[in-house]
């Protein structure tokens, strides 16, 4: 059993094969999320074998393991299945088995250990969303969809100023100042302006958020158009992925 270190503290195994009880394996990791509960966690159980038929389709452990699988599908643990070996047929057992699991999926046989453990560092990734939003089609018609960040170079980290003397970080405070009379401005004074028609308008904090408050949070479909009208300096920012939340809508 792995550690919160990373180490072995203890392992086990089966003298033979009538003995192996994959409802018991279950069971126990249940009992070791039960014990670490927290909202934040990413419930997720590797499965390694290369015995595609560890029992019978349809004896009392192919249920007990179908019942434990249930009770972690209620907790929303993930399972994935690591067959060793390109030999191994899931369809003996496994496929049917996991096909409740919504959260996990069985891959491919690995014969390498290389090829298992990039698997295993592509699964271990949590894809946590940055945000969970509505997606307005119509007024009638919604879907709830999660939004994820693309694969994207790391930046470099922001330089920060140190006190030489503490080495702590030095926080620096901006004040604005009027620029005719030279008087300090208190943040209710400021005002942003755009330009609208040609002419200048200026908008203060009360009616930035009072038009922020006029449109729902979420995405609005506004229609479609062909990829050749897709310019490069409208360019933004980079782009994210959504995905259909089930959870967030309900109907």
């Amino acid at each position: 059993m792995l550690n919160k270190d990373g180490g072995i503290d203890e392992y086990v195994y089966a003298v033979d094969q009538q003995s192996i009880s994959l409802a018991d394996a279950l069971w126990l990791c249940s009992s070791i999320f039960s014990k670490h509960k927290s909202k934040k966690d990413n419930k997720k159980i590797f499965l390694f074998t290369n015995n595609d038929e560890p029992h019978s389709k349809f004896s009392n452990k192919q249920k007990q393991a179908e019942k434990r699988i249930g009770d972690l599908q209620d907790g929303n643990v993930s399972i994935f299945l690591f067959p060793i070996g390109e030999a191994f047929d899931t369809s003996k057992v496994y496929q049917e088995l996991l096909m409740s699991n919504e959260y996990g999926s069985i891959l491919s046989g690995s014969m390498t250990a290389d090829e298992l453990l990039s698997k295993i560092c592509r699964k271990g990734q949590k894809k946590r969303p940055v945000a969970n939003l509505v997606f307005n089609v119509d007024s009638n018609t919604k879907f709830g969809v999660k939004l994820y960040n693309l694969i994207r170079p790391a930046p470099t980290p922001k330089r920060m100023q140190l006190d030489k003397r503490t080495n702590e970080i030095v926080k620096s405070v901006t004040t604005k100042f009027n620029a005719e009379t030279a008087e300090t401005l208190l943040p209710s004074e400021l005002m942003k302006s755009t330009i609208v028609s040609g002419e200048k308008v200026r908008l203060d904090k009360n009616d930035l958020t009072s038009l922020k408050s006029k449109f729902a949070v979420g995405f609005t479909l506004l229609g479609f158009k062909p990829i050749e009208k897709l310019k490069f300096h409208l360019y933004l920012s980079p782009a994210s992925f959504i995905y259909p939340d089930e959870d967030l809508v309900k109907g």
